[in-house]
């Protein structure tokens, strides 16, 4: 039995499952202990350094495709964190601005009442009762008296 360098996919497959490299590397060194080597040839003697050289290579390679898998996988989790948030940047940006309008309507509201209470005293002033007063500043700001209005 050869003993060979594993394929990535092997490799990946075995960190799928806890436990997983115990299989891969016993199934490795399984492998090389079945080698029987002959010491007595130079063939025998490379063929040692090339069963090293393989046991090494599955070793490193399981290392780098392990390191490529965590790398990998922090990418995609930066992606979704990322993702995640932007929607919470939106969401706080919208609400924000949704307050702001509100904020910006209730301000202008009150505005208006300043100025309609400031009518409303002058017309008083110049001799109109109370009711008489707010049923002008209500017939101007529906702009139903022609080429009267109320600059806000």
């Amino acid at each position: 039995m050869e003993l060979q360098v594993l394929e990535q996919n092997v490799i990946v497959q075995a960190f799928q499952t806890q436990g997983g490299t115990d299989a891969l590397f016993d199934r490795i060194a399984e492998q090389a202990r079945s080698f029987v080597p002959d010491v007595t040839t130079k063939n025998g003697r490379e063929e040692i350094g090339s069963v090293a050289m393989k046991v090494s290579k599955s070793k490193t390679l399981t290392e780098k495709y392990a390191k490529d898998l965590v790398a990998e996988e922090k990418a995609r989790i930066k992606l979704i964190d990322d993702e995640r948030q932007r929607i919470e940047r939106e969401q706080a940006e919208k609400a924000e601005s949704e307050r702001q309008a509100e904020a910006d309507r209730l301000a202008n509201v009150e505005h208006m009442r300043s100025i309609n209470s400031e009518i409303l005293n002058k017309l008083c002033e110049i001799g109109l009762d109370e009711g008489q007063a707010k049923a002008v500043i209500t017939a101007i700001a529906r702009n139903q008296i022609p080429n009267v209005s109320i600059k806000y």
